[in-house]
């Protein structure tokens, strides 16, 4: 179609998806905002002062009955942008006192997961504890997703029980975030009883990833330690070495590759959630013929770039093309 707000087909791409993919793609471009990620990783919380006497006139609005859908939205997002991690304890603190009526208190939990951080675990696993609305809960779980620990798995085990089968389906997938093996008996023995589409689902994906994550998260434990905070957070960020099975190149270089071993070691503490194409880099590196091959297609689907890396050319047309690799890496400044 053409008209006002109909994309042009200009470009490489444009000219070979046409004009209606020229459009899809403006449009995305032009919500992004809409579908910013609010997470603490991506953004710096500068509030300081009252935080209760501050959010005050945010709790009265949201409290209104009248309020318009979008006005609702709005009023969230700025919210969410000023506090930050900050309205942790304070909606936690909230539902405790068990103010404002029920879709008020799951409007404002909803909240949580958009903020929640690593250092606030103890805050949300009381806050759980106490929490009798299933609702409310989906959304501290998925806010723990963000902020959990060892320390959350006997909590979130005790969940796989719970009546509500959407309570049981999150504490499943935070379970297999988390990437203990031990889990994945409670799992299991909840997998036989579960009746419930949502709940069996979510069992089986979290069994399926933790079947996925030894190597990687042998990997972050060496790394960071077991209990470090953000862990979660990396641990997600370099998921998909487990998923496309490059991870499990990484534990025999413990003992074959040391050195190499310790340089990806060192790339994780210093990058951390940015570490997953320099690893890649690293393990492009390796004597092991299938290590290169699996880091270099994955690299290469993750970039869309190439730089003429085979990994069964000489250790000459390695060195050359891996240091295109990492010469182009330098350049983007990450």
């Amino acid at each position: 179609p053409r008209g006002p707000g109909r994309g042009a087909p200009v470009g490489a791409y444009g000219r070979a998806g046409g004009r209606i993919y020229q459009t899809a793609l403006g449009v995305l471009m032009l919500t992004t905002y809409y579908r910013y990620d609010r997470a603490p990783k991506n953004r710096i919380f500068d509030f300081t002062g009252d935080l209760e006497k501050a959010a005050a006139p945010f709790l009265v609005f949201l409290a209104r009955k009248d309020l318009d859908p979008v006005a609702r939205k709005v009023a969230e997002g700025r919210m969410v942008d000023r506090f930050g991690p900050h309205l942790v304890p304070l909606v936690c603190r909230f539902l405790k006192e068990g103010k404002g009526d029920r879709d008020y208190r799951r409007r404002l939990a909803s909240l949580l997961p958009q903020v929640a951080r690593p250092s606030q675990e103890t805050v949300l696993l009381l806050a759980l504890g106490r929490e009798k609305d299933p609702v409310v809960k989906e959304s501290l779980l998925r806010a723990l997703g963000r902020a959990f620990s060892r320390a959350s798995l006997p909590v979130l085990r005790k969940l796989l029980s719970d009546p509500n089968p959407r309570v049981r389906g999150y504490a499943a997938q935070v379970l297999g975030k988390a990437g203990d093996p031990s889990s994945a008996a409670a799992l299991s023995s909840r997998l036989a009883a579960e009746r419930d589409a949502f709940a069996r689902g979510r069992i089986q994906a979290a069994l399926r990833r933790l079947g996925k994550r030894a190597d990687l998260d042998k990997l972050v434990d060496r790394a960071l330690g077991k209990d470090a905070l953000g862990r979660p957070a990396l641990v997600s960020a370099l998921e998909i070495l487990a998923v496309s099975g490059a991870a499990k190149y990484l534990s025999p270089l413990e003992v074959e590759e040391p050195s190499l071993y310790g340089r990806i070691l060192q790339v994780l503490r210093e990058k951390k959630e940015a570490a997953l194409c320099p690893i890649l880099l690293l393990l492009m590196e390796s004597r092991e013929r299938d290590a290169r091959a699996e880091a270099a297609k994955l690299l290469r689907s993750l970039t869309r770039r190439s730089f003429g890396f085979d990994p069964d050319g000489t250790p000459r047309e390695r060195k050359t093309a891996l240091l295109r690799w990492k010469e182009w890496w330098k350049s983007l400044g990450v």
